[in-house]
Formats: C-alpha cells, structure tokens, sequence
C-alpha cells in the first residue's frame, strides 16, 4: 500500500491534472463559440443583403416575364436571366457559400501573410524568440510531470490491488520491497 504522504501527493498530481484539462476544454469551447457567434454574424449580414437585393429585384423580374421589355433589352439580356436565376435559387444558400469564402483557417489575414509576419519575427529577434519558445516549451513539459506521475502512481494502485490475485505471495512481497524506478525521474515510481 502507498504511504499517507504518497497518496496525497497523488491526490494533489490528479487535481493539477484535471485542472489542465478543464482549463483546455474552456479554451477550445470559447474559441468554438466565438468562432461560432462570428460566422452565424457573418451568415446574417450576408442573408440580409441578399434578401433586400431580392427584393429591389423584384421589379426588375416582373418587368423582365413581359415579352416587350425582353426584347427591348436587346444586349441586355443576360441580365433578365441573371435576375431570374437568382431569384430561383434560395437566398440562405447564397449566405452560406458568403460564409464560407469569407473563412479562412488563419483569421482574418491571409496566410502567407501570417507566415510572413512569424517569419520576420524569427529572424528579426531570433535568438530571443528561439530561447523564449524553448523556455515555454520547458515550462510546458514541467506542468505534464504531474500527469505522468498520476498515470504511473495509478498503474501502482492497480498493481497493489490485484498484484495477491496475479502473481504469488513471495512476487508481490519482492515487487513491494524493490520497485521499479523510473530511469529519468529516480523519485517516481
């Protein structure tokens, strides 16, 4: 059985653990949902500029069946079938392919540009952002050692609590008096 002290340690390492991930998972919500309230706003302003041009339209179209005004167009035409066309097919799916062509995986700016505006960046303080990112990067890596040890002290707790029904009573007494050390980190077990 684990001591007092390291079932609290490992009480404390799962709490920092759960802390992370609910952490995590209000971010990714947060940015869902604004991402999310942009594009329905973008829908929206889209749907409501289409429906008014449906509507201005609408005059054109009706002027547009008679067979004088038709032919009176004469160049013009196509305009009469544009009007048509349009008025034919659903607004909402005219405001949905707006939303679409209006999304970009990098935000409001272009890629390249994002790349362009990192890679200026890099190289115009690189060293700094180079040992900045390596820092972060370190930090990041110390936060998930907790993790690490909750998943191994865990893999512990079920060992001990099947380890008499698994091996025979001389194993889980050995297993007992020399556990396993973890070859980077010798005070996790």
């Amino acid at each position: 059985m684990l001591k007092h002290s390291e079932q609290r340690a490992h009480r404390l390492d799962a709490l920092i653990c759960h802390i992370i991930f609910i952490a995590i998972v209000i971010m990714v919500s947060i940015v869902l949902l604004g991402a999310l309230a942009t594009r329905s706003h973008v829908f929206y302003t889209s749907y409501t500029q289409r429906s008014l041009r449906s509507q201005n339209a609408a005059w054109l179209v009706q002027q547009c069946k008679s067979p004088e005004f038709y032919s009176n167009m004469k160049h013009h035409n196509s305009l009469c079938d544009e009007v048509v066309l349009e008025q034919a097919d659903p607004i909402w799916l005219h405001a949905l392919r707006d939303v679409f062509d209006s999304t970009s995986i990098c935000g409001h700016m272009a890629c390249e540009d994002r790349i362009t505006a990192v890679l200026n960046i890099l190289f115009g303080k690189g060293l700094l952002m180079l040992a900045l990112f390596a820092f972060v990067m370190f930090i990041l890596l110390l936060i998930l050692v907790p993790c690490y040890r909750t998943v191994s002290t865990s893999a512990k707790y079920i060992d001990d609590m099947h380890a008499p029904l698994v091996y025979g009573q001389l194993q889980y007494a050995q297993a007992q008096r020399f556990p396993r050390k973890h070859v980077l980190y010798p005070r996790l077990q």
